[in-house]
């Protein structure tokens, strides 16, 4: 019976432990998430993003054609 307390005490332990991880991770995932939104990381970006795409479109559309070089 000892040993039975034992092994349930462990296993109390084993999941207050990640109970405790699992609140910490989700904490700090949380912080970076609030620190990128609040220093207008995501607009830096999201431009960033927009002005590789709007490049490379112009790039696209306005390189030679192969229909004129012949």
């Amino acid at each position: 019976m000892a040993h039975s307390a034992r092994a349930e005490g462990a296993s109390a332990r084993t999941a207050i432990v990640g109970v405790v991880a699992l609140v910490l991770v989700l904490w700090t995932i949380a912080a970076l998430f609030t620190l990128v939104y609040w220093s207008g990381l995501e607009l830096w970006v999201l431009g960033a993003i927009t002005l590789a795409g709007f490049v490379w479109i112009l790039k696209v559309y306005l390189r030679p054609s192969s229909s004129h070089d012949s």
